[in-house]
């Protein structure tokens, strides 16, 4: 019997599409009702906006306004948000926001598809009960006016929402350049316009930074669940409910397909789906082209424990271990990129597996040494769920993965597995992380036993994501985006300042008037990956560059006994933990120091010993827009006077 399950084939039925004169016409009449009734009796209209949807607020709240949902009510967001449930509860994009639970942060902005709240709440006497005291304790400092009108709108909605301005330094920088100063801008574009009802919520919202619509496909584009993805969610839940009665281990789902055909955009719907039943989920990211919650180059593990709604570059995070990998793609260096991708995969294996889900994101190589890498990546995570997605369509098929199957996976060696096999397969089961040699597919094509079970689930579209109607960045302005997030939290100061003040983040454009760290050439190792570089032109070649800031065994370091002044070198390329990233603002021979910049702190950067320097390159943004540099520098090792 194969070691494999049958391939499950997950299909969903497509959804009408109402004409956009019929909609009108819904609008129309739902007006035309509503004011006919008595204002206050008639506060919601179930299913639509009306003028009483929204509620601003003042005082300590002035930043804030009430969103009063009906059953069932769905409406779409653009900008960015903070959201908190008083009473009742609504969905986005998988998640389940409840009145017990903390604040989240949404953000929608004009360059991806625009996120869809929906009321999804339960009602019972217990919760109906609660709702007037929740919200008087929730608006106990508002005006006797204001807490009279929100008591009687609760009374016919399903739903109370707190939605609050939000406020994030990392989005005010980007926003701060000319290429990206439009993203979470509140107009829907020449050819898209607001109803009357709109119009006025508008004039409420946009204060806060969002407006609200009705969900149009027609006019804008609304990010939807498919029924597929909602069926490969209840499948892995299932999976669950199995594991809990039994010794089965925490769901592993990979991801795999072609690019821009919506693998990263269903992990955050599964991920947010998963975090309804579970404190904490990991995320093991395998696509150093289009990273998740890192700058673009790392494999990393993530833990996520909120909800992950906005565009990857609005939750970048400090990864649970991340290493290096130096590069926007893996073909030059394939047998490096699976080693990286063991390495981090060990943290979970160790401390998380068979207790925590963990997803899988892999990069979308489908031809070529694509493939073969994908399958070693399988083999290291052994999978309990694969999720591949295809084009339907005949003239896309050649952006499609060999379509996974059993016999596919046992039949088919990998990469590293057919170049390695001797040193990969023994050094994996010593290990721990692959199973031994004698239960892999060898290069040869013998038969092999593997000791894990996938369920292979297909997910069909039929056309690539993206509108003409909408600007979509490219996968270099999202990299650039991820780079600009991060280096955001850089420090400014520009004067001697004392403890008690601290470093605040920079929030212009001149990232280079921040103070960098001073680096002593003595006290790190410099190494330039996946390039041969005379060492005469090292340092030439690092200045003005992104460099990670890691941390290397003593043993990897080599030093240069003729000129002890210059920096230690590595042999090869090392495989360990990435702290950070930092920007080599400058070098100064003279002193024979480094100039960085980073967004670590001081005691994160005692751990540093060594300067990597990969394929990334600093957003063009940044050297568009340097003002006066200063020339005040903090130590990277001690504080001077």
């Amino acid at each position: 019997m194969s070691p494999y399950s049958a391939e499950k084939h997950v299909s969903g039925a497509k959804q009408a599409r109402s004409p956009a004169a019929a909609k009108k016409r819904t609008r129309k009449m739902t007006r035309k009702k509503f004011e006919t009734q008595n204002a206050e009796d008639c506060e919601l209209m179930g299913a639509t906006l009306t003028p009483k949807s929204v509620l601003l607020q003042s005082g300590e709240l002035a930043n804030a306004c009430l969103l009063f949902l009906g059953k069932g009510q769905k409406v779409c967001i653009k900008g960015s948000v903070k959201i908190k449930a008083l009473t009742g509860s609504a969905e986005v994009f998988g998640y389940v926001i409840k009145a017990e639970y903390k604040p989240v942060e949404l953000f929608s902005p004009g360059t991806s598809s625009l996120v869809t709240l929906s009321e999804c709440g339960k009602e019972d006497s217990s919760t109906t009960k609660n709702v007037r005291k929740t919200l008087l304790d929730a608006l106990q400092n508002q005006p006797s006016e204001v807490i009279k009108k929100a008591l009687t709108r609760a009374k016919k909605a399903s739903a109370v929402l707190l939605m609050r301005s939000v406020q994030s330094v990392e989005m005010n920088f980007v926003c701060s350049f000319q290429s990206f100063q439009d993203i979470f801008s509140l107009d829907l574009g020449k050819d898209a316009s607001l109803d009357s009802i709109e119009m006025s919520l508008k004039k409420k919202t946009t204060d806060l930074g969002f407006i609200l619509l009705e969900p149009d496909a027609a006019r804008c584009r609304v990010l939807t669940v498919p029924d597929q993805w909602r069926a490969v969610d209840d499948l892995v839940g299932q999976a669950e409910d199995k594991t809990k009665e039994s010794t089965a281990k925490a769901p592993v789902v990979l991801i795999c397909g072609g690019k821009d055909i919506g693998k990263s955009t269903f992990a955050r719907f599964l991920t947010n789906s998963l975090l309804n039943c579970h404190e904490q989920i990991y995320f093991l990211e395998c696509d150093v082209g289009q990273t998740e919650f890192t700058p673009p180059g790392l494999i990393s593990l993530n833990k996520v424990s909120s909800p992950l709604l906005g565009p990857p570059f609005t939750h970048l995070r400090q990864p649970e271990r991340s290493v290096f990998f130096g590069d926007v793609t893996p073909k030059d260096k394939p047998e490096f990129y699976i080693q990286c991708i063991r390495n981090v995969y060990q943290t979970y294996a160790n401390s998380y597996k068979n207790k925590v889900p963990l997803i899988v994101n892999t990069q979308g190589w489908v031809k070529g040494m694509g493939v073969p890498l994908l399958l070693d990546v399988i083999r290291l995570v052994q999978p309990t769920h694969i999720v591949q997605f295809n084009y339907a369509t005949q003239e896309l098929a050649n952006k499609n993965l060999p379509r996974i199957t059993p016999d596919f996976l046992m039949e088919t060696p990998g990469w590293v597995f057919a170049v390695e096999e001797e040193k990969m397969h023994s050094k994996s089961s010593r290990d721990g992380i692959l199973p031994p040699e004698s239960e892999l597919q060898n290069e040869q094509g013998g038969e092999s036993t593997m000791p894990f079970d996938p369920v292979v689930l297909q997910i069909d579209t039929s056309e690539p994501r993206g509108d003409t109607s909408v600007t979509r960045f490219a996968a270099s302005d999202q990299r650039t985006l991820a780079l600009l997030s991060y280096f955001s939290q850089t420090k400014l100061n520009t004067s001697a300042h004392t403890a008690s003040e601290g470093l605040r983040s920079c929030s212009q454009t001149s990232l280079l008037s921040c103070v960098p760290y001073t680096v002593p050439w003595s006290q790190v190792a410099i190494h330039v990956m996946h390039t041969e570089l005379p060492w005469s032109q090292i340092l030439y070649s690092v200045n003005a560059s992104v460099v990670a800031l890691a941390r290397v065994s003593s043993d990897q370091i080599y030093h240069r006994e003729e000129e002890n002044n210059l920096p230690s070198f590595l042999m090869e390329n090392p495989i360990t933990e990435c702290i950070g990233l930092g920007i080599v603002r400058n070098i100064d021979p003279a002193k024979r120091v480094l100039y960085v910049l980073t967004p670590l702190s001081l005691d994160a950067l005692h751990q540093v010993n060594t300067l990597l320097k990969g394929n990334l390159e600093i957003p063009a943004a940044l050297f568009l827009s340097v003002s006066t540099l200063l020339l005040i520098f903090v130590t990277m090792f001690h504080q001077t006077g």
